[in-house]
């Protein structure tokens, strides 16, 4: 083989080689390119506060974030050993997954914590790892805790105010009772004195006596109306049959009050 041909032999095999260490040099950006964007990603996704759980189509666990190890029962190294039904259970996994034909992609479960059952919301959205990757799942999970112990929280408050309105209303009608009791009490107890003065004085008649023993039970009656008026509105009616009455009594109770 000639000297010259060598020589361009050489010159070709140089090529080569730079070409092949430009081809690796740009390889090796891409490559430290796609580390730097998982990183990334992955440290977005650790930084979240909700968990969040990727499986791959069979349910395996394959990645699942801070949050998830901090707030689960799971360790830091057997967690790619489990399935998603491992953690969220075969009832939640099964309800997301009929929900999700229906169009609903999320619903609300409870799910063992290191303290105690946590109520959560749960997602579940698919996605493709590559164009020849089989279809995976993004698991997204809320904790609701906080949340529902406002929830809880309000609902005392308002059944507080409630308790509060009728404490208010009976102590209302109280003092409405007390003071249409107290009028005929007040007229029973004068008239009662009177009865006294009467009976030891010799001089009134009788038919006085009697006339003042009618103002007597007239108040009493009274009394009677108001008592058997408010039993009469504060009983429960519902097991009561119907029957036909006259509204002229009904006014007359309530007017009576």
């Amino acid at each position: 083989m000639s000297e010259k041909v060598i020589k361009k032999l050489k010159t070709k095999i140089a090529l080569l080689e730079d070409m092949l260490e430009d081809k690796t040099r740009a390889l090796y950006l891409e490559k430290e390119k796609i580390d730097n964007y998982s990183s990334f990603t992955e440290g977005i996704i650790h930084s979240m506060n909700d968990i969040i759980i990727a499986v791959d189509v069979q349910g395996r666990i394959e990645l699942i974030n801070e949050v998830g190890l901090n707030k689960l029962l799971l360790e830091q190294d057997n967690h790619l050993t489990l399935s998603i039904r491992d953690v969220l259970g075969d009832e939640n996994v099964d309800l997301l997954i009929s929900k999700e034909e229906q169009g609903v992609y999320q619903i609300e479960a409870e799910i063992p914590s290191k303290v105690k059952t946590i109520p959560v919301l749960i997602s579940r959205k698919s996605y493709l790892k590559s164009k020849i990757a089989e279809e995976a799942y993004i698991y997204s999970i809320t904790d609701l805790s906080k949340i529902k112990e406002k929830e809880s929280l309000i609902e005392e408050q308002k059944l507080l105010l409630i308790q509060n309105s009728q404490l208010a209303s009976l102590g209302e009608m109280a003092s409405g009772i007390a003071h249409e009791i107290n009028n005929p009490i007040t007229i029973i107890d004068g008239q009662l004195r009177r009865l006294k003065d009467y009976l030891i004085d010799s001089k009134i008649d009788e038919e006085e006596k009697v006339k003042l023993t009618d103002k007597i039970q007239k108040n009493v009656l009274r009394v009677v109306e108001i008592v058997n008026g408010i039993r009469k509105m504060s009983k429960d009616g519902k097991n009561d049959s119907i029957t036909s009455i006259d509204l002229s009594d009904v006014f007359d109770t309530l007017k009576n009050l």
